[in-house]
């Protein structure tokens, strides 16, 4: 059984690091023994050489999730240091599901607190309302530096005044943070590093990659309700074309018809994700159903099957966290981003590190690729020429 949730966090909590990921991450650590006030300026005694409590409160998305308990499992390593995850009453049930977790070790604890916040299925809907719910503990960590985006890889904000607010709100809030803690790495982003480094007050540290080495034999190790690693065993090596959008925004209902007409017209094999069930079916009808040349699931553990050596390539929208982990498995990308730090992150995949092909150059006139194109790119990715 799932522990009761934890509705009120520990008085004496503060604040220590905060990190990655729209709209808030966040890790606290146990407020040092306080000693006599003086005046309005409370005073503190060094930090006893104790165990340190860590508590992490991930944002509810399955890229930032799984991003937050990589980070967890490489910090509760070190003796010293017990973590404590806090998600929501939704979310504790999906982790608590057979094979969803990793091993993170037995210093890392699970407590919920309640569905303050919609589901994950309906949460984009009203993307500003969303981000105003959260202002009380909003921490956003959008910072510009990167040398090689251009103006056009940017998210244009003059159509979306409150996003422009929030936007400016992040990048005036982030000087007042301790620390900054990246989960890329120096060497995959050595010039925005740098520039952050150089431009901020505080320390930056890029932790990252925060993914776990899975050993071949554990890759098969965990059984998956819907069979889809079995599917993928079954697979010639390098076959199969990976489709995940992510779980928080989505195309328009042009463009994933298009999707999956371009998938079909491919011919090439691919798993795809979807967690709603009408879009699952939507798709099986578009690309001809049966499970012969795809597969469609609600759910998938993403580093296992970007690992498996049946997949070829990933058809993503360039999520950071789906980016480092395909990185890390040296997977080709196949690249549609939608917002946020999305067309950065194509810029970076298709131009900077040429580790994928982007299809936003490819729409037409009124933002929609064409199934044409879609196939053309899928089979150039899948099927190089010599």
């Amino acid at each position: 059984m799932p522990p009761a949730p934890l509705y009120n966090l520990h008085p004496q909590w503060r604040i220590s690091s905060r990190f990655p990921g729209p709209p808030t991450n966040y890790v606290f650590v146990c407020r040092e023994p306080k000693q006599a006030s003086h005046g309005n300026r409370e005073r503190w005694a060094p930090w006893p050489r104790t165990p340190c409590h860590l508590v992490a409160v991930p944002y509810p998305g399955r890229g930032h999730v799984n991003a937050m308990l990589n980070l967890c499992r490489l910090l509760a390593a070190r003796d010293c240091v017990a973590i404590t995850v806090v998600v929501t009453e939704e979310w504790l049930g999906l982790l608590c599901a057979p094979a969803a977790l990793p091993d993170l070790g037995p210093r890392v604890h699970f407590e919920a607190i309640p569905d303050v916040i919609p589901s994950e299925h309906g949460r984009a809907s009203d993307i500003t309302v969303l981000l105003s719910s959260t202002d009380p503990c909003l921490i956003e960590d959008y910072i510009p530096g990167t040398k090689s985006i251009r103006f056009t890889d940017l998210v244009p904000t003059h159509t979306n005044a409150a996003m422009l607010d929030k936007i400016l709100e992040a990048y005036s809030s982030v000087r007042k943070a301790q620390c900054i803690i990246l989960t890329s790495f120096q060497e995959l982003e050595s010039d925005a590093i740098g520039a952050l480094r150089q431009e901020l007050p505080c320390p930056v540290y890029a932790a990252g990659p925060c993914i776990p080495f899975m050993a071949p034999q554990e890759r098969k190790a965990n059984p998956d309700g819907d069979g889809y690693m079995a599917w993928l065993d079954a697979q010639p090596a390098g076959s199969v074309l990976y489709v995940s959008l992510g779980s928080f925004l989505s195309v328009s209902a042009t463009q994933f018809d298009e999707i999956a007409g371009g998938q079909a017209e491919s011919k090439v094999r691919f798993l795809r994700v979807l967690r709603d069930a009408d879009a699952r079916s939507r798709v099986r009808g578009l690309t001809g159903g049966g499970d012969a040349a795809g597969l469609v699931v609600p759910w998938t553990d993403q580093l296992r099957v970007l690992c498996h050596p049946s997949v070829g390539g990933f058809f993503t929208h360039c999520g950071m966290n789906s980016t480092l982990e395909t990185v890390y498995a040296g997977v080709p990308m196949l690249t549609l981003p939608i917002a946020f730090d999305q067309p950065t992150n194509n810029r970076l995949i298709a131009e900077v590190w040429k580790t994928g092909l982007g299809l936003k150059e490819m729409s037409r006139g009124n933002g929609v690729i064409g199934r044409e194109e879609i196939a053309a790119a899928v089979e150039r990715l899948m099927r190089p020429a010599p």
